[in-house]
């Protein structure tokens, strides 16, 4: 219903998608929505924002400094041409060296994987090393 208020929305939009309720420590309800790939929203503002229909939603409030790049991703992100912006309610979103944008570290870290599978000796250490960074994070 929400999408379909909204001008050039649609209930088609999500067809096919899924939500899943957690109830919190607290006892309040969250509603996550999973879109077909598996990627997870918040919220129906977050949806709405992905299929262009409100904007400014997620607007950006600062990029973090090489170092602090570095030490969110991994060493050398900065340097391989990572970026990485805050945004007002505390997100961070990540961009690619060719200026695509990643919601979450794993996506970001994933396709650095992938572009180093197929990309420089470099790239391939870069993700390695995140790789690493990230299995030591999870122990």
């Amino acid at each position: 219903e929400y999408l379909a208020s909204l001008p050039g929305g649609s209930a088609d939009l999500v067809r096919g998608w899924t939500t899943r309720t957690a109830i919190g420590r607290t006892g309040d309800r969250n509603i996550y929505y999973h879109d077909e790939d598996g990627t997870k929203y918040r919220s129906r503002g977050e949806v709405a924002e992905s299929f262009g229909l409100v904007q400014g939603r997620h607007r950006q409030i600062g990029q973090l400094d090489a170092a602090a790049v570095d030490k969110k991703m991994w060493n050398g992100a900065w340097s391989a041409g990572w970026r990485v912006s805050t945004t007002r309610d505390c997100h961070s979103t990540y961009t690619s060296p060719d200026g695509r944008t990643f919601r979450t570290r794993a996506e970001a870290e994933a396709e650095a994987a992938s572009a180093a599978a197929g990309g420089t000796a470099a790239a391939a250490a870069a993700a390695a090393t995140a790789a690493a960074e990230t299995a030591a994070e999870l122990e």
